[in-house]
């Protein structure tokens, strides 16, 4: 997010969110504070949330503004799930994204790519 925030160069929708998000992460606040998913159901309600996101943005933003917040989350995800290697033993025979991750990340281009 800060990424984003900092280079300023994925269009004028995604940076102004960007720098938002960025301000609140300084402020030690969290963008998502209201926001609580719930044990077995988290997934879902994480991708229902996301779908809204998406719906709401390509009725209000231009073409090209409505993708690129679409890749900008699909890559935020992307990197999330690539931060940090699961299982193996001490980083030996580690993966550097779990099948549950990647289900998410497939869900996820599914949930953005409807429009």
């Amino acid at each position: 997010m800060t990424g984003a925030a900092e280079s300023g160069d994925r269009g004028e929708l995604v940076d102004a969110v960007a720098r938002e998000v960025a301000d609140e992460l300084r402020q030690r606040k969290s963008p998502v504070a209201g926001f609580r998913p719930k044990g077995a159901t988290a997934a879902v309600e994480i991708l229902d949330e996301l779908r809204e996101a998406n719906r709401i943005v390509s009725e209000k933003a231009a073409p090209d503004e409505a993708a690129a917040y679409r890749d900008w989350l699909h890559s935020a995800a992307k990197e999330a799930a690539e931060a940090a290697k699961e299982g193996g033993f001490m980083g030996f025979h580690a993966e550097r994204v779990s099948e549950g991750e990647q289900r998410m990340l497939d869900q996820l281009a599914e949930v953005l790519s409807a429009r």
